[in-house]
């Protein structure tokens, strides 16, 4: 498989663009809300531990796809989704912490 330009530089360089700006507007109260309401960071971890490669396995075999494209799709549903995640998260409320922190804070020895 070739390498090109864009999967090399553009797209590391996107996403590392897009998780600096978004994590430069955490502050110290995001942070504290975790433990104050740790609710919402337990469902996401269990949707994303848990549901998330269910779902995976369960589309690959419901349309029957090949190896190739069920391990893709198995793969994908199992890596963390962060950037968009947040992004989407962001987007709908600035209150945005858990789905920021699930991924690199709580996870990261995984």
């Amino acid at each position: 498989m070739q390498e090109s330009v864009i999967s090399t530089v553009v797209l590391p360089l996107a996403i590392f663009i897009i998780m600096v700006t978004l994590g430069m507007t955490l502050t110290v109260a995001d942070f504290r809300r975790i433990f104050t309401q740790p609710k919402p960071v337990f469902i996401g971890l269990f949707c994303q531990i848990v549901l998330l490669p269910i779902l995976g396995f369960a589309v690959a075999g419901v349309f029957g796809l090949t190896a190739v494209y069920a391990i893709s799709l198995i793969l994908l549903a199992v890596s963390l989704p962060l950037p968009c995640s947040t992004i989407t998260r962001w987007r709908s409320s600035p209150a945005y912490t858990p789905s920021g922190c699930m991924s690199p804070g709580l996870l990261s020895p995984l």
